[in-house]
This record gives C-alpha cells, structure tokens and sequence, in this order.
C-alpha cells in the first residue's frame, strides 16, 4: 500500500515521506501513515477482507487548498475511498496542516 500511495503522490512534485512532519524540511510536503487495519467479510471463520486507513497529511508555509483538492482526486484514481478531512493552521510553528483520510480494502491472501 505504501509503494501505491508513493506513486499517486509522486506527480506533485513534493517530498512524500512516510511518517510525521519533518521540520527540517521548512518547506512545503506531503507525509502519510497508517492509522488503522481491520480483517472484515469472514468466511467459514476465515477472514477474506483487509480494510487499510490511512492519513494523507500536507505541511505547508502557504495555503495549499489547490493541492489538497489534487491529493484527494489522485488518492481516489489510486483506488482509495475518501472518508473525511480537516484543515488546520498550527500556530505554534505557523504551518498550515491539511489532513485527509482515505480506506481501501484489498483480499486477505492470508499467510500462505
């Protein structure tokens, strides 16, 4: 999933990175990570779906509504389900903080 959300992300240009705001970069860039993993649709008690959720996140010195809207459209083309966002401003560090939230769900191979 990460390679996929690396790859949707890539065409903007931006550092993609996964994890947390990296303040060393002191410049506009996308971060992303998992933030949760549920085994979904069992089958004669065997689970046959994983639902991923991730957090995309967007740092930046300038408003960047222009590029969330992209993020959002790319992470939809990837496959992925859009399911909430926010925008925040932190004003400790004067960033903007655009946080979007996506789920997919992918067939559990299982362990084989």
């Amino acid at each position: 999933m990460n390679k996929r959300i690396l790859e949707a992300l890539a065409p903007f240009g931006y550092p993609v990175l996964y994890g947390w705001y990296d303040e060393s970069l002191n410049k506009t860039h996308i971060t992303f990570f998992q933030y949760n993993e549920l085994p979904n649709d069992y089958s004669e008690d065997t689970n046959e779906v994983l639902e991923h959720y991730f957090q995309v996140d967007i740092w930046s010195k300038e408003n960047v509504e222009k590029l969330k809207r992209n993020v959002r459209k790319a992470m939809i083309k990837s496959g992925f389900k859009y399911t909430d966002g926010r925008d925040q401003f932190e004003t400790d560090t004067k960033i903007y903080h655009k946080a979007l939230r996506f789920y997919i769900a992918e067939i559990d191979e299982g362990d084989d």
